[in-house]
């Protein structure tokens, strides 16, 4: 899902003002992301033909609800808007899936949950490496891993899923996932 405009809380006046706008923007992105993965992953659940679809689904349920928790505990000690919802963007895509069921949504979910994880990990790196509050670079860095093992995970979905979505990357983008 790609990353964009918002639905945010509203922060809590005069705290927010020592965040950088890139903090800022990584809290926003970050939590709209991670809800987007909590409701694509319940439909997931439901609607996934392969075991390994359903399975993941319910991981990316449980991982991405306690981090978005604990993103939005750090963000509210800083004053910073989460998201309240997927972007409208992520929200369509989500709706997309909800049409489909079997073979053709264990392709979609695959393809979605690739490119998602895929920019996920290169947000939370940008974080982790340039995040200017030290709480916020500490969060990044320590969800990356389990991004990277969801990465892994999808690339271990059923084949004929995880096949067609890797072709549908740009070699640069492939390459940078370790696939083909």
């Amino acid at each position: 899902m790609a990353f964009g405009s918002l639905h945010a809380q509203s922060a809590p006046s005069g705290k927010a003002a020592n965040v950088s706008a890139s903090d800022s923007t990584f809290v926003s992105e970050a939590s709209a992301a991670g809800l987007a993965e909590v409701a694509s992953g319940n439909v997931a659940m439901t609607q996934g033909q392969a075991a390994a679809v359903k399975s993941f689904g319910q991981t990316m349920v449980a991982d991405h609800s306690k981090a978005n928790v604990a993103l939005q505990k750090l963000a509210e000690t800083k004053g910073m808007a989460v998201a309240t919802s997927p972007s409208a963007d992520q929200q369509a895509s989500i709706d997309s899936l909800k049409s489909m069921h079997g073979a053709a949504f264990d392709q979609a979910y695959a393809k979605m949950a690739l490119n998602d994880h895929t920019q996920a990990v290169a947000l939370f790196e940008q974080e982790a490496s340039t995040g200017q509050d030290a709480d916020l670079r500490a969060f990044a860095a320590k969800t990356l891993p389990t991004l990277k093992h969801h990465l892994d995970m999808v690339k271990s979905l059923p084949s004929h899923a995880v096949a067609k979505s890797l072709t549908s990357l740009a070699p640069a983008e492939r390459l940078a996932i370790g696939g083909p």
